[in-house]
């Protein structure tokens, strides 16, 4: 009897060395996996755009960089980014329309000390009431570090409590990240659906990307915060709203984009259409852009801090 009992005893010794051998390697994988600062800065940082126009500044995603075939003896990269269609509008200071210009949008480059590379886009498709835009822009060059979509059954998995990144350009910086969770899969506003997230976001994080942290995918783009108070609202940092990706997804579809998150290339069909600059726009077409834009804008009018839409009982649109 004594003996069995000692190797009892033994055996769950053993099992608890191994679960402790275990939870040790476990720990130590998703240290490794969750903090590699220079993988995180290729997934999340660097394809961050800042939007700057009419002293306001927001946030956008880079999502597609391809070569164009048959442009001759100059490379010519096609790219798209993704944005909240309230930042948009807030920059052009104008009525905005598929084909409109957002003059100034910077992007960050991998050596801190230099300065934000600077280009031109073009609205290719907007949609207001989701709160959601993708631009197109034409350069010479690729853009090396595009963020990574998550895939819908991804996005099935994500639940609350899921930990997520908030990436954008807060009154004016340079991007930077905030660590949360997802603390809602549904929030309706205005017939919309949305996600919250408890990451700390501010003005200027509007159009920036949302990331689940295990593998740094890319899963919204951040829309709206909730503030309170009738006479001086008062942001509540921690009660972000954003358009989910699934969402977008569907938006694509419906407008024909599927294969900008599919990473093929450009229809032949309609290249002409999203490549040179022949968009529908109020009724008709126009031409846009010439093929490059690689020209710095004048930045000398540009100042940090978008002026938030406030309602007293509903999240305020947030830049």
């Amino acid at each position: 009897m004594r003996e069995r009992v000692d190797r009892e005893v033994t055996r769950l010794e053993s099992v608890e060395n191994l679960v402790t051998a275990n939870a040790r390697e476990i720990e130590r994988i998703e240290r490794a996996t969750f903090r590699q600062p220079d993988r995180m800065k290729e997934r999340m940082l660097y394809p961050t755009v800042q939007l700057r126009g009419n002293g306001t500044v927001g946030s956008g995603i880079l999502i597609y960089s391809r070569l164009q075939p048959d442009t001759g003896d100059s490379p010519l990269y096609t790219t798209f980014i993704l944005t909240a269609s309230h930042v948009v509008q807030e920059v052009i200071d104008e009525p905005l329309r598929e084909g409109a210009k957002v003059r100034e949008i910077h992007a960050l480059r991998a050596d801190p000390s230099a300065e934000t590379e600077s280009f031109e886009g073009v609205v290719l498709a907007f949609d207001a009431s989701r709160d959601i835009a993708l631009l197109r822009t034409n350069t010479t060059r690729e853009f090396p570090h595009l963020a990574v979509l998550a895939s819908r059954d991804d996005l099935a998995q994500l639940d609350v409590f899921s930990p997520a990144y908030a990436v954008g350009c807060p009154l004016g910086n340079r991007p930077m990240p905030t660590l949360g969770e997802i603390s809602s899969k549904h929030k309706e506003v205005s017939g919309q659906i949305f996600w919250m997230l408890n990451a700390p976001t501010y003005f200027g994080n509007s159009g920036g990307g949302v990331y689940e942290r295990a593998q740094l995918r890319l899963i919204g783009v951040s829309s709206m915060i909730y503030t309170y108070g009738k006479r001086s609202p008062t942001v509540v940092p921690h009660m972000g709203l954003f358009v989910p990706l699934g969402a977008i997804y569907d938006w694509l579809d419906a407008r024909g984009y599927s294969f900008v998150y599919e990473g093929l290339p450009v229809p032949d069909e309609r290249r002409r259409e999203i490549v040179f600059g022949l968009t529908r726009s109020e009724g008709g077409e126009v031409a846009a852009d010439p093929a490059r834009t690689d020209s710095p804008p004048d930045a000398s009018k540009s100042s940090p801090g978008l002026k938030p839409v406030i309602g007293a009982r509903r999240p305020a649109l947030r830049p």
